[in-house]
């Protein structure tokens, strides 16, 4: 077992999975589709979870993970080459917020906040390191989360 399945399988019960792990078939038509080099975390999150929505121990507090199959078409539906160059989203909070990746920097692993109603790249913030401790808030919700509420 992979350590994000192993992450996935001991996370919290506050989210919903929307479907079944990512054949892999279709996993490899979206890297091959793909223009961005993405961590090989991400591939290993969706082999355990294809799309999910719940609670979040990081701020913004709610995630919505997209299948593959509406990865690259939820970012252009967003225009995230024109209006956030650089990041590619592979979520949200479901509200005003796009969890993505820097493409800009493939080494950098860690997962940014890019806010829908600014195109300011200085708006962008960090919400994790890297993508499993990403993986290790979701499903979870307490007064001691991973990151402190800037109020």
């Amino acid at each position: 077992m992979s350590k994000m399945s192993q992450i996935i399988a001991d996370a919290g019960g506050l989210w919903h999975v929307k479907g079944p792990p990512v054949a892999e078939a279709v996993l490899e038509k979206f890297l091959a589709e793909c223009p961005y080099r993405l961590p090989a975390e991400y591939s290993e999150l969706v082999r355990a979870v294809n799309g999910a929505e719940g609670s979040l121990d990081i701020r913004p507090w709610w995630f919505q993970l997209w299948r593959v199959e509406e990865v690259i078409e939820m970012n252009e539906g967003y225009s995230m080459a024109e209006l956030h160059s650089g990041y590619f989203a592979f979520g949200s909070s479901g509200g005003g917020v796009l969890f993505a990746f820097n493409v800009n920097s493939p080494a950098d692993q860690r997962v940014f906040a890019v806010p829908l109603d600014s195109p300011d790249h200085e708006d962008v913030r960090e919400v994790a390191p890297d993508l499993l401790t990403f993986a290790r808030a979701l499903g979870r919700s307490d007064d001691n989360g991973l990151e402190e509420d800037e109020a």
